[in-house]
């Protein structure tokens, strides 16, 4: 039994430069992971996890800026910022969950990492919402601007006869006086 487990120990595995980095986004350690070979596959899909949240986050924050300053470099580097903010943090939170203690203390660590994490999606998925429903957001502005513009193309027209009604009968009056001058006038 001795000699098959040393066979196993000695069984050498090499880490390709892609695990390696994906391994390092997930916060583990590459020197006792090199000794555990089991254990690549959860870090590496931890450390893509972490890494497609970053890019998420940075393509989010770039295209949300680039909507509001309308400034590609801006934008850009905002982006770029946010997303290493976010892979710092997704990082962090994921590196620092440890396995201790009853499952109601394991809750109780999780719960603020949870209420982070759904305000960081949130934040995240916004502006990637808006652009797929910017057609029905901008054609529900449009009923609605089209909607007020009647209305208050009515109030105007409403306000505009009310006020003309006096010049009406003043031009009526004006009218009849000129005629009244003009039949005192005529022989």
């Amino acid at each position: 039994m001795k000699n098959n487990q040393q066979t196993i120990n000695q069984t050498n595995h090499s880490i390709n430069w892609f695990q390696k980095f994906l391994m390092v986004c997930s916060g583990g350690n590459i020197h006792i992971l090199r000794k555990t070979p089991s254990e690549w596959n959860k870090f590496a899909g931890i450390g893509g996890i972490v890494l497609f949240t970053a890019v998420f986050a940075t393509l989010s924050a770039g295209y949300a800026m680039y909507t509001v300053f309308d400034n590609i470099w801006s934008a850009s580097g905002f982006g770029v910022l946010w997303g290493l903010m976010i892979f710092n943090l997704d990082r962090y939170i994921v590196s620092s969950i440890k396995k201790t203690g009853t499952w109601w203390n394991q809750v109780l660590m999780a719960i603020p990492r949870l209420v982070l994490a759904t305000f960081l999606g949130i934040i995240i998925s916004k502006p990637l919402e808006l652009k797929i429903f910017e057609k029905e957001v901008n054609k529900q502005l449009n009923t609605i601007i089209q909607r007020n513009k009647k209305q208050l193309q009515g109030e105007m027209n409403g306000r505009i006869l009310q006020q003309s009604g006096p010049f009406e009968t003043e031009k009526k009056q004006i009218s009849e006086k000129i005629a009244n001058y003009q039949k005192s006038y005529d022989p």
